[in-house]
């Protein structure tokens, strides 16, 4: 399958951002007949790129519901990148990275070194608990850990047993 190019006219965006305001690095989630699509939504003023997480719904793929931000705006953080989500028991799993930038931000600019990762819970696609750190390192402080972005959780196709990537 060849794709074209939005600007092709071919594919339609399913949201549109500008200079100020963008969607980015979709992760999408099948779940009794609906689409769950997670993506980084990010908003820009002077100086800084502020990012959350936020989640759209849609059940037949072409009509979606408005973005849902499931984190805070929270400059420190800057939650963004849900990677993956996973079932674990009755609850499902959305990996996130937070991505604090240097201030003021500046083009081409990644992310400092606190950045890092976690979890987020729900039972219903409808409630979300507040992002939870993944101490992928052991027990250490965390200010000790280093950069760490963009996690994603595979489980063991044999046995109840999962592994972090990151």
């Amino acid at each position: 399958m060849q794709f074209k190019s939005v600007t092709d006219g071919d594919l339609t965006p399913i949201f549109s951002g500008d200079q100020f305001k963008t969607y980015r690095d979709p992760a999408c989630y099948y779940h009794e007949g609906k689409f769950y699509l997670f993506m980084t939504y990010g908003e820009k003023d002077e100086t800084y790129m502020y990012n959350m997480v936020a989640m759209s719904v849609s059940e037949d793929l072409v009509n979606w519901s408005e973005p849902k931000i499931l984190t805070q705006w929270n400059r420190n953080l800057n939650f963004c990148s849900p990677g993956n989500i996973i079932k674990v028991g009755d609850e499902y799993i959305l990996t996130v990275t937070s991505y604090p930038l240097p201030d003021p931000y500046r083009v081409r600019v990644y992310a400092t070194d606190d950045a890092r990762i976690f979890t987020m819970k729900t039972k219903d696609f409808k409630e979300f608990s507040e992002p939870e750190i993944i101490m992928a390192k052991g027990d250490m402080k965390i200010e000790d850990m280093g950069r760490m972005i963009d996690p994603y959780i595979i489980k063991s196709k044999d046995e109840e047993k999962y592994f972090l990537m990151f």
